[in-house]
């Protein structure tokens, strides 16, 4: 069985890969039976495979594709909401680093009066 995540969201980056790169890129399916969870839309934009799966190793696939375009410079996010109620985060490319930021709950103060 295992553990689903949805997701959306996806990247850019710059400079782009060249027509030769892109069209030779093993990222442009998600992988056999799904062994990636992104894959590249344009020379330039990673998007994330939509469907509810199990995507376990997201971070490490995203962080290998970073590694192999030195000097490239991402903008974006993408998002994940799992399972269980309030397993959410996103992943951002910060300094050539994939980082994982989880939301922080907040409750407001009572309102005046009392509740």
């Amino acid at each position: 069985m295992g553990y689903s995540t949805s997701l959306s969201g996806g990247l850019t980056f710059d400079p782009p890969l060249s027509a030769l790169e892109y069209a030779n890129s093993p990222y442009l399916s998600f992988g056999d039976a799904g062994s990636w969870s992104f894959k590249l839309d344009q020379p330039n934009t990673i998007v994330v495979d939509d469907e509810s799966a199990k995507h376990y190793d997201l971070e490490e696939e995203l962080q290998e594709f970073i590694d192999s375009m030195p000097g490239a410079t991402f903008t974006g996010c993408i998002e994940g909401d799992g399972e269980e109620s309030g397993d959410m985060w996103r992943l951002y490319v910060v300094d050539g680093r994939v980082v994982k930021v989880k939301p922080e709950l907040v409750w407001p103060d009572a309102p005046v009066g009392g509740i």
